[in-house]
């Protein structure tokens, strides 16, 4: 053996891939025996490589397989969704489309009024006032403030 054989546990075990500027072939990547400890480290931190035959390396390959056996019993046990939750999906999405194009309009409505008064304020005039249309109406006394 030429150096340190570096295998792939979990979904990439078995791959011709190249991890970390590394390539493995068939999962495998052979490394220096001398002055590669950061290289395994590296490997075995961030993509789950370990020396052959090393115990983090059977208990990284163990966890991996018992995630996938929860993940399989997990997806049977899920619940179906019913016609009605789809429905209320449906509904919802429309209603945020509805709210998007609403709030789209607004957006293009006040970038056209700012590109107007830029346009009046390079120009050297004064915009007229925008008043909304519920302030520029006279509001009634309250009742009870008559005049004295």
């Amino acid at each position: 053996m030429d150096g340190i054989r570096m295998v792939l546990v979990g979904p990439h075990a078995g791959k011709d891939i190249e991890l970390g500027g590394f390539r493995f072939e068939e999962g495998e990547c052979i490394l220096p025996s001398r002055g590669s400890e950061h290289a395994q480290r590296i490997l075995s931190r961030y993509y789950s490589a370990y020396p052959e035959g090393s115990v983090e390396g059977r208990a990284a390959h163990q966890a991996w397989k018992k995630s996938q056996e929860e993940k399989s019993s997990a997806g049977e046990a899920a619940p179906a969704v019913s016609a009605r939750d789809v429905t209320q999906i449906q509904d919802a999405m429309e209603d945020l489309r509805a709210e998007l194009e609403a709030s789209r309009r607004l957006r293009e409505e006040l970038e056209a009024r700012l590109a107007r008064a830029e346009a009046m304020k390079a120009a050297g005039t004064t915009p007229a006032t925008e008043a909304p249309a519920a302030e520029s109406q006279e509001k009634p006394p309250k009742p009870g403030k008559a005049a004295k």
